[in-house]
């Protein structure tokens, strides 16, 4: 929206309109919630472009310009040389800029707040993780309950069957035929 009022407030060609149709839409209030309805006022409109040519247009318009004005009545109008439809009325080009840019704005702003708060609690979440201690648990040496074997410390990664792997080695290529017997198919 702010890029086609600056393009008309920059590029736009002026015509004199004549008001052709007035209408007023009701249509409901936002996702339905409340039993209001908005209004929506247009004015069907036609002016001759640079060439000449009667070209037609909608433009949607407040309350009290649509009051103020008549079908049969004359409004100065902005138009876009390559898109004589999208044209807006003359006087409001500059306002309506000037709010679809603060709304930009704004946007920007608040959406930079929620990526700058979320990127500083998911660094301050990171530091104070990195910070924690590893827990150590000493063990007096463990024998198997079966043979009485001193057992070695190591984890199982399960991935293609159980597979063991001592402390500090890699898990390396695991595949079906690594795996322990009677732990894979």
């Amino acid at each position: 929206m702010y890029l086609l009022y600056s393009r008309l407030e920059s590029e736009g060609l002026e015509a004199d309109a004549k008001i052709v149709e007035g209408e007023i839409r009701a249509d409901p209030s936002f996702l339905g919630i409340f039993t209001s309805y908005t209004e929506d006022h247009q004015f069907r409109i036609e002016f001759k472009d640079l060439g000449g040519k009667v070209r037609q247009s909608a433009l949607g318009v407040s309350t009290s310009t649509y009051e103020r004005y008549r079908v049969g009545d004359y409004v100065q109008v902005l138009y876009l040389r390559e898109g004589p439809s999208k044209c807006r009325v003359a006087a409001y080009v500059g306002s309506t800029k000037l709010i679809s840019k603060y709304v930009l704005v704004c946007g920007a702003v608040v959406w930079l707040f929620f990526v700058l708060v979320s990127g500083i609690i998911g660094a301050f979440l990171i530091t104070r993780a990195g910070g924690a201690m590893d827990i150590v648990i000493k063990v007096k040496e463990m024998k198997c309950p079966e043979c009485l074997v001193s057992m070695e410390e190591g984890y199982i990664p399960v991935t293609s069957g159980i597979n063991w792997r001592r402390k500090g080695e890699s898990v390396g290529m695991l595949t079906v035929f690594s795996g322990l017997p009677g732990t894979v198919w």
